[in-house]
């Protein structure tokens, strides 16, 4: 799939009109007393994109310059997530899901640059996440992905299922840590698996009351795991290598950044307490995070601060929550906003008051 150079605010439209009809033209959702609940929505938020789908500790931060503009179309069981992901420019992924759920993707457009964990994803690998394990990724561009969150004894059930043509060493990450990554059989099969998740996320958004029942649900759940996994090489599970020296620095900085996002700290202080110096923190913020440690924190912040300010109370001001996101130098953070958002930080309140 080719995405068009549109600007943030167009891509929407342009994915109203490309998925038509898998994806409608307002927002929908269909609760189920039990069996299957679907719905479509658009977010302007990356955070309330990732917070709708996972209901738990994953979090979507913008990266980019201009407007964020996503799409979720999403179905869900009461063992299994199915969710289809669109959004522009790109997002930061950091947290993890529910304890007891493993976390599948796969990118849909084969084209898109997917930095997971340290390291790009290829063509015919998936995101494979064992539960409680950390969700890192990040995407400078228009992306789609589509997500599987599955409880993991309903997943050992299924691949048990299968008998000799399945054995449970394909997905060996089910019960071990450190595995991040499955490879499909051949890169084309990506085409095939990206293929079926759309067919059944679409009927399944585009079902009947008579045909989201339990009954149904368990199919719509077997359907899509075979979708996964039917093509997964015997053995292919990878794990994430030893940490080097340079990443294990930059995931302790990491660690002290969260603690003080209201405050401006400086390389020098992120390298003493990471006890590494400069060069080495920087190559490994680059490995694990695509970016430089200023650029990091700079990331948090702003996404940080939007995400405050999309809460906003009448009468609140800008330069509040700017001092409290640790941005001292207001013109320089007006600027930094605008051309990462798209919109200077006075337009977002005025937008929120008008909303509101």
């Amino acid at each position: 799939m080719v995405f068009p150079a549109t600007s943030g605010k167009d891509f929407v439209p342009w994915l109203r009109s490309r998925f038509k009809p898998s994806l409608p033209e307002r927002d929908s959702r269909y609760e189920a007393d039990s069996g299957i609940t679907s719905w479509a929505s658009n977010y302007d938020d990356p955070s309330a994109m990732a917070q709708a789908w996972s209901q738990g500790q994953w979090d979507l931060c913008h990266l980019g310059n201009g407007r964020f503009a996503g799409r979720l179309q999403s179905v869900l069981t009461a063992s299994l997530r199915l969710g289809l992901h669109s959004f522009a420019p790109g997002v930061f992924s950091r947290g993890t899901l529910d304890p007891d759920l493993v976390f599948l993707a796969v990118e849909a457009s084969g084209r898109a640059r997917v930095n997971y964990r340290g390291r790009l994803l290829a063509e015919n690998e998936l995101m494979a996440l064992a539960p409680g394990e950390e969700l890192g990724f990040h995407i400078q561009e228009p992306c789609q992905l589509f997500t599987v969150a599955v409880n993991r004894t309903c997943l050992e059930h299924h691949v048990r299922g299968f008998g000799e043509r399945a054995p449970l060493d394909r997905l060996s990450f089910v019960a071990e840590a450190g595995v991040d990554r499955l490879a499909l059989s051949a890169p084309a099969s990506r085409v095939s698996v990206c293929g079926e998740l759309g067919r059944i996320l679409r009927s399944g958004c585009e079902a009947p009351a008579d045909h989201r029942s339990e009954t149904h649900a368990r199919l719509l759940e077997q359907r899509v795991l075979t979708a996964l996994t039917s093509d997964v090489a015997v053995g292919c599970a990878q794990h994430e290598p030893t940490l080097s020296d340079k990443r294990q620095a930059a995931r302790r900085a990491e660690a002290y950044l969260l603690e003080h996002l209201d405050w401006p700290v400086t390389v020098r202080e992120i390298c003493e307490v990471a006890g590494v110096g400069v060069r080495t923190l920087e190559l490994g913020f680059l490995e694990v995070f695509g970016m430089s440690p200023k650029a990091y924190i700079t990331v948090l912040r702003l996404n940080g601060i939007r995400r405050d300010m999309l809460k906003a109370e009448p009468g609140a001001l800008v330069s509040d929550y700017a001092a409290k996101w640790g941005f001292f130098h207001f013109s320089r953070f007006a600027v930094d906003y605008r051309k990462f958002f798209g919109e200077s930080p006075s337009e977002t309140l005025a937008r929120i008051a008008v909303a509101n």
